[in-house]
């Protein structure tokens, strides 16, 4: 809505504000990682969430409008998708300094005609369990057909072929 085509959310460096929570933290780019910066985002630091008073994990997320004026465009509607959806989850471990962005090209690499989504559901970084320079990634992704209903047996089909191509990939081990 904001005229930012593809936005980049590239890691933040080591000078990110003390109020993320280190590691998890991004800037907001124009595209890739020079492209213009126009935001942050990122988790609370745990210090700064109690100093707060807040019992949840919490984000912080700013953009600057003015850095994007000149980007908008006119809304267009679509109308909503006339055949449902059917999602499947994806859980993998990876080396840990693969970004997000990096793992959606790598899984929209399928190029699977039915994947119309993607989105990570969970990043899993706990030391106890996760492998030594892995992280955990649990992903959704979302199929659909524009023209019927897909059953369960063409869904899965689909998935499979995903699951396949990401099985070749150097850093991925999936998990059960």
């Amino acid at each position: 809505m904001l005229g930012v085509e593809a936005p980049a959310f590239v890691p933040a460096t080591s000078t990110a504000p003390a109020l993320f929570h280190p590691g998890v933290s991004a800037e907001i780019r124009t595209s890739g990682t020079a492209g213009h910066l126009i935001g942050q985002v990122g988790e609370i630091h745990p210090r700064l969430r109690r100093k707060l008073g807040l019992d949840a994990t919490a984000f912080y997320l700013e953009v600057a409008l003015d850095a994007i004026a000149g980007e908008r465009r006119p809304v267009r509607s679509v109308a909503p998708p006339r055949f449902p959806a059917s999602s499947r989850d994806l859980s993998f471990w990876i080396d840990a300094a693969v970004t997000a962005d990096a793992q959606r090209a790598l899984l929209a690499s399928a190029a699977e005609p039915l994947l119309r989504d993607l989105a990570v559901l969970e990043d899993y970084r706990d030391p106890r369990y996760a492998p030594p320079g892995k992280k955990g990634m649990l992903w959704t992704l979302v199929y659909r057909a524009e023209d019927r209903t897909l059953t369960d047996v063409e869904v899965d089909a689909a998935h499979a072929r995903i699951v396949s191509m990401l099985k070749t990939a150097p850093s991925v081990v999936l998990r059960q």
